[in-house]
């Protein structure tokens, strides 16, 4: 009986460990909603079409409390320093409501500058996988400008990195496509070898 060819071999070890793999993460999509749940296991955003809560002047008692997160939600959706929040007390005290109560308001006054995500505490060790899904997504606009998102700015603005320490605003809107993540655009540049646009012009 004749033995495989080496190629042949290789291909079937290949076909093999692709079919072992795991499926690459999907790219999350945060214009599918104002809210998500982390899917630990998946590494994924999954989407809450309609978030169960309730009106922020419904919650009464809490007026300091409210009043503080408010204003600090608010100088965060808009750019501004803020501070990172920590609501603690006993179960069913109201935290939960609160922070949605507020993330609902801020949204109502500034439409989709805010995600509102919610981890569970079994995926908290996938949290690093989460922050960096969030942070650094290549888009490309109408216009054909290809960059990082530096930030998400105030109202319907987003901040993309078009080059080394060269940023411009840009209208959420205006972005045609999400690419994931990639390098820094700077970077990029720099690994084309010397002369690759003049040799380009000449072509030209």
């Amino acid at each position: 009986m004749a033995r495989p060819s080496s190629s042949s071999l290789f291909r079937r070890i290949a076909e093999a460990l692709e079919r072992l793999a795991p499926p690459p993460p999907q790219a999350n999509d945060l214009s599918a909603a104002d809210a998500f749940v982390w899917n630990g296991e998946r590494l994924a955003l999954e989407p809450v079409p309609a978030v169960n809560r309730v009106a922020l002047d419904l919650l009464q008692g809490i007026d300091q409390v409210r009043g503080i997160l408010l204003d600090n939600t608010r100088r965060f959706a808009a750019g501004l320093p803020a501070n990172n929040a920590l609501l603690w007390g006993s179960r069913g005290m109201g935290k939960s409501s609160l922070v949605k109560a507020v993330h609902a308001a801020v949204n109502d006054e500034r439409p989709a500058s805010l995600a509102l995500i919610e981890i569970h505490r079994e995926d908290v060790r996938t949290l690093p996988q989460l922050l960096g899904s969030l942070r650094g997504d290549t888009v490309i606009t109408a216009g054909g400008i290809v960059g990082r998102v530096a930030k998400v700015g105030d109202q319907d603005e987003i901040l993309v990195e078009i080059a080394d320490n060269v940023r411009v605003r840009v209208i959420r809107s205006t972005i045609s496509s999400v690419m994931g993540k990639t390098e820094p655009v700077a970077a990029e540049s720099a690994k084309k070898p010397a002369g690759s646009e003049k040799d380009a012009k000449d072509r030209a």
